[in-house]
């Protein structure tokens, strides 16, 4: 649907509605660039290349991950198919291979977000401009005041900023969720590491102490989002339903 073709008594309403329709569109857009982007740069720091990476992948699907010592198991096989490799080249390609999920998985929830928020987006406007079409119909007949008509118009444009808001705020919180996670994963997968080298109890005390403290700081920020993503969809739920009884 081509919100330019619906029709709007009041053309400042309309022009404001598509304006942000245009606005939050070229943001989605310019973050799907950045995606595209930084997958490309990840590929080119690949240390395989695309047969040596189909191999890759295919070994480390031998290896379940819940196996202990997985990553040793399938680092040492990979050695032996690709002995012209140093071990170094094959860890930084499984690290941009990390990489390159991530950032995909990312942008496939950018794109998912893009279509389900263009969809609500429409659908709102298309609920306003009835609301306001209706309205000036009501005021036509009444013949109201040209002031009332437009404190309906920006109340109505309020309200269409209000929802984009929340809409946003929701891609946010979710974005940093994910990444927060992501960053935990990489957090404890490091202290793991460090504290497999370290041989005296008191630096392994430290580092569990360190996580503890840096989990519990993970776990309030990801509560404290979670109930602020819950509180807006509940918020932006309670108004469709109040614009479809209208």
């Amino acid at each position: 649907m081509e919100l330019d073709a619906l029709e709007c008594p009041y053309p400042d309403l309309k022009s404001s509605i598509f304006n942000e329709f245009c606005n939050f569109t070229e943001k989605y857009q310019k973050k799907l660039q950045d995606f595209d982007l930084q997958l490309e740069d990840i590929n080119r720091n690949f240390q395989l290349s695309e047969e040596e990476h189909w191999i890759y992948q295919a070994v480390l699907d031998q290896y379940p991950g819940d196996l202990c010592g997985r990553r040793t198991l399938y680092l040492d096989m990979l050695q032996r198919y690709f002995p012209h490799k140093s071990r170094h080249a094959l860890v930084e390609h499984e690290k941009c291979c990390d990489q390159y999920h991530f950032a995909r998985e990312q942008r496939r929830v950018l794109i998912s977000n893009w279509n389900k928020n263009r969809r609500d987006f429409i659908q709102k406007a298309v609920l306003t401009l009835a609301e306001a079409c209706a309205a000036h119909e009501m005021e036509s007949t009444l013949a109201k005041d040209r002031r009332k008509q437009q404190d309906l118009c920006a109340d109505l444009k309020a309200k269409v900023l209000q929802w984009r808001a929340h809409q946003e705020e929701v891609a946010r919180l979710e974005m940093e969720i994910s990444a927060r996670r992501r960053e935990k994963e990489e957090e404890k997968e490091k202290l793991w590491k460090k504290k497999k080298l370290l041989q005296r109890e008191e630096k392994k005390e430290k580092i569990r102490e360190y996580w503890a403290k840096k989990e519990q700081n993970w776990q309030e920020m990801e509560m404290r989002d979670l109930r602020r993503l819950e509180e807006l969809k509940k918020i932006m739920a309670e108004q469709s339903v109040k614009d479809r009884e209208r």
